[in-house]
């Protein structure tokens, strides 16, 4: 029988604690940042180009390196979808945290024409304001999607929460039993590393329909 091979670079548990998921998304902000020398917000076009702000929204698909880095954060095999893989690393859409940044930069900008500068009392609660509009953004986002849907439906409604939780984080078994992609037969099956799809413990034939509901709630080779 074949086993599922971990995704490449994952680590120990340490990854995914919430301090690292902070730093990654310290990370991931760098990458939406102003342009100093255009003097205007920047944000990263899905499409391989820049986009100035104002213009209008660019397609759903997500930047390969985005959809990976939320796969690494949340140790998830690189076959879980792009927005399953960013709610679980809780990690947003680069171009709804390039919002976030817009604002706070036009903000500067204007009081800097002003000839002021904003209190850090300021800029923090404009940068909580827009960063509460962005989370409603994202679970508009999640509605939309058409893959994913069990961790979607499942974390959509207590995002808030799952995002602020100051303590948990998830290691790569976890990541397999919330996603369903991980060392099942009907997932090792469908990727083609095992003839059969049927449940490695007791070969149910009903397995396939709901692989990660079978192992933990009616497979009797568990019961003990």
């Amino acid at each position: 029988m074949a086993s599922a091979t971990p995704p490449q670079g994952s680590r120990r548990t340490e990854l995914a604690t919430p301090e690292f998921r902070r730093a990654t998304n310290e990370v991931s902000s760098t990458l939406c940042r102003r342009s100093e020398e255009h003097g205007a917000v920047w944000r990263l076009n899905l499409g391989g180009r820049t986009q100035q702000e104002g213009e209008s929204r660019p397609s759903a698909q997500a930047p390969a390196g985005h959809r990976l880095i939320a796969q690494k954060v949340a140790r998830t095999y690189r076959t879980v979808e792009h927005a399953a893989a960013c709610v679980l690393a809780g990690t947003p859409h680069w171009e709804l945290e390039a919002g976030v940044l817009s604002v706070i930069y036009h903000l500067m900008a204007d009081q800097k024409a002003r000839g002021k500068r904003p209190a850090p009392e300021r800029r923090g609660a404009v940068r909580q304001e827009e960063r509460e509009i962005m989370t409603d953004r994202w679970k508009e986002d999640m509605t939309r999607a058409q893959f994913g849907r069990r961790n979607l439906d499942a974390i959509g409604p207590v995002l808030d929460q799952w995002l602020e939780r100051p303590h948990g984080f998830l290691t790569f078994r976890l990541a397999q039993v919330l996603t369903g992609h991980g060392c099942f037969g009907s997932y090792l099956h469908m990727i083609g590393r095992e003839e059969s799809p049927l449940c490695h413990k007791c070969g149910a034939a009903d397995y396939t329909v709901q692989a990660v509901q079978h192992t933990l709630a009616v497979c009797t080779s568990w019961e003990e």
